[in-house]
């Protein structure tokens, strides 16, 4: 059970298309595409570790990814893992104007039709620099 929700196993098939929303809402946001990316997401999508607050219901959560989304840039994914309602993504997010980029991995749960139901978004961090 993840974030009150408690899923029937799903598909396959099921699976695989949750993997392609998941690469798909970060196509979608790059682009700035957030109609597009709302229909990915669940009416009932919780969205966790992005910004100060949690977003709650798809037109928050579209609310608060738009809020976010800041300068251009795009995200890079390293691997995608999944396995029945879960899929974790791991990559980065490089800003088109900075110097640095933020390292992630944000962690999935899809309803029983393949849509983003929530997402949590845990960040690398380095350590203090050691003198």
């Amino acid at each position: 059970m993840i974030d009150g929700h408690q899923g029937i196993e799903p598909s396959a098939a099921t699976t695989a298309a949750g993997v392609d929303h998941v690469r798909l809402a970060y196509d979608y946001i790059d682009a700035g595409e957030f109609d597009a990316y709302s229909s990915l997401l669940d009416e009932n999508m919780q969205l966790r570790g992005l910004g100060p607050e949690p977003a709650h219901g798809r037109g928050d959560v579209v609310r608060s990814v738009q809020e976010l989304a800041g300068p251009p840039g795009w995200h890079e994914l390293y691997k995608i893992i999944a396995s029945g309602e879960c899929v974790v993504a791991i990559g980065r997010y490089v800003p088109a104007e900075a110097t640095s980029d933020v390292e992630f991995a944000d962690a999935f749960v899809l309803s029983e039709d393949g849509l983003l139901l929530s997402q949590r978004r845990f960040r690398y961090l380095p350590g203090p620099a050691k003198p």
